[in-house]
């Protein structure tokens, strides 16, 4: 139920009209219905780079060079340069969708990607994933929620040990509001 309204028993208040009453009610009700309708708009994704070929070490490095980008409200996009930037403080799911190509190998190989805070130079969080010997493509899909900071870029870098290439034929990185 909108704040500020906790029944039938508010209309009967001496200092108000029932008129005033119901106003008050109302406009809490709208602006819960607004806070809702915007938590459903907050998002950023971009997606699909022409297939992008990386040469990985265990040095990061960012994926960029996405072809599309879909943004929603209170986020900025920079598809080239791969990142995106929440206007608004509060908890964010991250999604991260790959699909690589590699070559063969007889060893195991781990790919790291890492949720990166361009802006100040920090890693938020890490996702490994190994590959098995002779494999040749291989896809990865991690989803995890993460505070975001307001007018902080944030982007996807990628690394590898040994050192290997891959190359990316479906790329989607997403970020939207999971509450303020």
């Amino acid at each position: 139920m909108a704040s500020g309204w906790t029944g039938i028993t508010d209309l009967v208040d001496t200092g108000n009209s029932v008129a005033t009453k119901l106003d008050n009610a109302f406009t809490a009700l709208d602006t819960d219905i607004a806070n809702i309708v915007l938590r459903e708009t907050i998002y950023a994704s971009l997606a699909a780079p022409v297939p992008a070929t990386y040469n990985l070490t265990a040095t990061p490095q960012v994926v960029k060079g996405y072809s599309t980008a879909y943004v929603g409200n209170y986020m900025t996009i920079d598809a080239v340069n791969g990142t995106i930037t929440p206007t608004m403080s509060g908890e964010y799911r991250i999604s991260f969708l790959g699909s690589m190509t590699f070559t063969s190998t007889v060893t195991t190989r781990t790919v790291t990607l890492e949720l990166y805070n361009v802006t100040d130079s920090v890693s938020l969080g890490e996702v490994y994933m190994n590959m098995p010997r002779d494999s040749t493509k291989d896809s990865i899909d991690p989803v995890a929620s993460f505070p975001l900071v307001a007018g902080k870029a944030y982007a996807v870098r990628v690394s590898s040990a040994p050192d290997m290439s891959i190359t990316f034929g479906l790329c989607n990185f997403a970020i939207d509001i999971v509450g303020f």
